[in-house]
Formats: C-alpha cells, sequence, structure tokens
C-alpha cells in the first residue's frame, strides 16, 4: 500500500506540473501571436483544459492499472498467509498431539503401576450402587509393600494377591452418582510413601444409564430478514450395554425433544417411535429460531428416572455451545441427583 501511495503521489505532482507548464507556454504562445510575432497557427498548443483532461484521464487509467495489480498481489499474499496459517496451525496441533503422547510416555515411565483393571458387580438399582473390583500391578514392589485406596472419602486396603506377585486387589461399593475422577492410590514401601492416580470412570452413571449417542448433519444461514433457515435431521443411537455390563437396565418408557432458542421454549414432540427404532428425525421446520436451536431430550425410564439431555444443534458464530448444553439425571421425585460436570 505504501508503494502504491506513493506512485499515486508522484503521478499527481507531476501532472500538475504538466499542467502548469501546459498554461505557462500557452499564454505566452497567445502573447507572441497578439504581438503579431508568429501567424502560423496550424499546430496550435493545446488548451490547459484539453492538458488537464487528458491528465485525468491518463491518471485514471494507471490508477487503475495500479490498483489491480495492487489488489491482485495482496490477494496472493493473504491467501499465502492464510496458507501459512494453516500450516502453523496443523503443526502446532501435530506438536501438541506428540507433546501429550510424550507426557503420557514419560507419566507410564515414571509410574510404578505395571497395569490396572476394574470391574462392576452386584449391580443394585433399587439402592442404585454396585460393587468395583479394582485390581492392579506394581513394577516395584517388596513384602512390606502396601497398597491403599482413597476415593470419596473413603479408605480402601488393597489386599496383596498371594498367587501374582506385586498384584493387590480390593472391592468398594459405589452409587451410581458418586465421582470417581479424583480417587487415588497410595503405595508405601519400606516406610516411603507415593501417590498415583487410578484409571476409575468419573461417574458410574455412564455405564448404569441408556444416555443416547447422535448422528446428525444440521445446516443453517441467516436471511435478509434476520431470520435464520436451517434444515437437517438426527438419529438417536441407543447402546444395549447390557450386553457387557451383565445387568438388567431400567427399560426406556418414553422419549421427547423440546426445541429451545434463547432461553425459550418453542416446541415438544413426543419421538419414543423414532428414538427406538433409530429413525432419522428431522428437524422441526416453522420455529422462531434466534442465534441458535438447541433439542432438549428427555427420556423416561420404566422406574421412574429421567434422563435429560441438552444439544445445540444450530447455532451461529460465537455462540458458546458448551454453557447451552448439559446433562443430568431427575429421580422420581423430581430431584437432580447427578449432573455431568463441564470442564
Amino acid at each position: 500500500m505504501s508503494s502504491f501511495s506513493g506512485i499515486l503521489i508522484l503521478m499527481i505532482v507531476i501532472a500538475i506540473l504538466i499542467i502548469v507548464i501546459s498554461i505557462i507556454v500557452y499564454n505566452r504562445r497567445l502573447d507572441k501571436i497578439t504581438k503579431g510575432e508568429i501567424h502560423d497557427t496550424h499546430n496550435p498548443v493545446p488548451e490547459p483544459k484539453t492538458t488537464a483532461n487528458v491528465l485525468y484521464k491518463t491518471i485514471l487509467i494507471v490508477i487503475t492499472a495500479v490498483s489491480f495489480i495492487s489488489i491482485s498481489t495482496m490477494s496472493g499474499m493473504l491467501m499465502s498467509l492464510s496458507n501459512s496459517v494453516n500450516n502453523l496451525e496443523n503443526t502446532q496441533n501435530s506438536l501438541n498431539y506428540e507433546l501429550s503422547s510424550l507426557r503420557t510416555m514419560l507419566e507410564e515411565q515414571s509410574s510404578i503401576i505395571a497395569s490396572s483393571d476394574w470391574t462392576l458387580e452386584n449391580t443394585d438399582y433399587d439402592a442404585m450402587t454396585a460393587d468395583i473390583a479394582y485390581t492392579v500391578s506394581l513394577k516395584t514392589y517388596s513384602d512390606d509393600t502396601e497398597v491403599t485406596m482413597y476415593v470419596n472419602g473413603n479408605t480402601i486396603p488393597l489386599q496383596k494377591n498371594a498367587q501374582t506377585p506385586g498384584t493387590y486387589s480390593g472391592t468398594f461399593k459405589a452409587g451410581f452418582f458418586d465421582s470417581l475422577m479424583n480417587a487415588k492410590l497410595v503405595i508405601k514401601t519400606a516406610g516411603i510413601s507415593s501417590t498415583e492416580n487410578t484409571d476409575l470412570a468419573e461417574s458410574l452413571a455412564w455405564d448404569f444409564f441408556p444416555f443416547p449417542a447422535m448422528s446428525s448433519h444440521f445446516n443453517s444461514n441467516r436471511q435478509a430478514d434476520g431470520s435464520i433457515k436451517y434444515d437437517g435431521g438426527y438419529t438417536l443411537i441407543f447402546e444395549d450395554k447390557n450386553t457387557y455390563m451383565n445387568t438388567q437396565m431400567p427399560g426406556i418408557d418414553k422419549v421427547t425433544v423440546t426445541y429451545l432458542t434463547s432461553g425459550r421454549e418453542l416446541k415438544t414432540t413426543d419421538i419414543t417411535k423414532e428414538a427406538l427404532s433409530g429413525e432419522e428425525i428431522t428437524l422441526e421446520q416453522g420455529l422462531d429460531v434466534d442465534d441458535y436451536l438447541a433439542g432438549r431430550f428427555e427420556i423416561t425410564l420404566d422406574n421412574g428416572y429421567r434422563l435429560i439431555d441438552t444439544t445445540v444443534m444450530v447455532f451461529e458464530s460465537g455462540i458458546d455451545t458448551q454453557s447451552l448444553s448439559g446433562t443430568y439425571i431427575i429421580d422420581p421425585d423430581g430431584n437432580k441427583v447427578w449432573e455431568n460436570p463441564k470442564y
């Protein structure tokens, strides 16, 4: 842009000089003709306004040409810059992945845990509890090694496995709605203690309730009148967890979706048949949508519990979809007994 401005200023200065010189030459020629010093008028000096007009058109042509060249150059530079930014983002993502892998590898190498495993037993849907059988194998250990698990304020000593040296196990009861993500193992050998994280699930609710996954395709665009035009559809997918959890999960009695926008409820529809059969559900049309369209899915189980899951389907850029989404469970008495934490 600076070079373009310099060229433009230089052209204007030159044009002014040419016009001034043209006026001076023209006036001198008129003086000579008036005094009778010259009589040949077959090749007259152009009038100043003619010169100015020609220079004006010439300057416009040059400015147009220079502008086109400058815009083309800037467009190429912007494309090159955009590609460079994309390459930098890809490189950064690759580096982040490598750093994460390296960090995980270093943590595994520095950890004294060789492997760990846990299973669920004695599921009780009346008490909403299950037993967790936890087993851990250590890389280094001795005869006096003690392993203790701390979870939800409880202390669970793990017993040494006589058949498998270095392996310790224990069982404890946990509620479906307990938070287990901060469980710790304290390993004490020769009076020296070390603390390790566990790989327990953050909550058992995910294992014992039929939370749906969603397969979807949505499109939207803002219209000239400010409204949002949208279309698309979605399919709810319920995983059969009974096949590997060795339990009998409560059945689904009813599924509804309530469409929301800017805190307003737009319409509630019963989608039980489509949800349980895996049919695609077309987005409700004709809704008065503001900056986003969300679906609040309510899944009522035959034991009276309700799963509430809110998902943003259509939204404008800049909308914080995470703050608008959420998952929680309500018991038969209407109390919220569990909510998926937001990070």
